[in-house]
């Protein structure tokens, strides 16, 4: 009995180390993961793009700080394809982007914290409020707050929008008037973005009409023809000839002017130091 539970203890011993092994060998390269991920968005000026055999661009929190400007202002590669941007033309498009934003990114980042600060006064009150008890006082702040996110909403919405100026001189006067139509259309379901001139009541329809009746192509052909005037219709079918002819050379251009950050990879040293400063946050 005694060499029986002494074999199965040491069967036991052998299948624990073995496991211990296979465990490290799957985790291992996910931890390495995290660790580049983590130093690189704590440490974004290590990030930089100026590696061997690699163009230069920016650095990772500035391609993120880009990329969600170009889909604010309506400048992604789907959109510029649509304007019938050429390679060239995007490369310049894309560049008077990257100047505006070096030349007022302390002031972005400002609005961007202000941003963040307005909404976060505003649910830590709203979560005040859900917890309880009630309180009279802090009820009463909520159209404050409230107001104060949509005031500084709006200050960074119109500071953003101060790029166009810088942009727009790359777009032919034509290509400019797509662009005006899909700034005005941001709130429009995506499909209807380089339809022209949409009225509200348009905007409403047919987003109520996409909810009722779903986005198969018989259903929009239908809806389409009864909300949409034959010139939007057209804007919209040329719009997709457009992208679809350009969609290539637009792609390979932001992918020069703006590359792929790559995060940098860290040593065992480096990412205990990492998880010691972020315990110490």
């Amino acid at each position: 009995m005694a060499q029986m539970i002494r074999k199965h203890w040491s069967l036991l011993a052998l299948l624990a180390i073995v496991g211990i092994v296979v465990a490290g060998w799957i985790l291992l390269p996910a931890l390495s993961g995290i660790g580049r991920t983590a130093h690189a968005l704590d440490h974004p000026s290590t990030a930089s793009l100026s590696e061997p055999g690699r163009g230069a661009g920016p650095d990772i929190t500035s391609h993120s700080n880009i990329t969600r400007l170009r889909y604010q202002l309506a400048l992604s590669d789907m959109d510029l394809a649509a304007y019938g941007c050429s390679g060239e033309q995007t490369e310049q498009v894309l560049a008077a982007l990257i100047a505006w934003y070096e030349q007022n990114k302390s002031a972005l980042q400002a609005a961007d914290s202000s941003q963040r600060q307005a909404r976060s006064s505003l649910r830590e009150t709203l979560r005040r409020i859900n917890v309880g008890p009630r309180d009279e006082g802090i009820i009463a702040q909520v159209p404050a707050l409230m107001e104060q996110v949509r005031i500084v909403e709006v200050n960074q919405r119109q500071f953003t929008e101060s790029a166009i100026a810088a942009v727009s001189v790359a777009f032919s006067k034509e290509q400019n008037d797509y662009w005006s139509s899909a700034r005005t259309n941001s709130d429009a379901p995506s499909r209807y973005r380089y339809a022209g001139a949409l009225a509200d009541e348009q905007k409403v329809n047919l987003e109520r009409a996409l909810r009722a009746r779903g986005q198969t192509t018989e259903s929009q052909g239908a809806f389409e023809a009864q909300v949409l005037t034959v010139a939007q219709r057209s804007a919209m079918a040329a719009a997709e000839v457009r992208r679809n002819q350009f969609i290539g050379a637009v792609t390979r251009a932001s992918a020069k002017v703006l590359p792929q950050p790559e995060l940098p990879v860290l040593d065992s040293t480096q990412l205990f130091d990492h998880a010691k400063a972020s315990e110490a946050r």
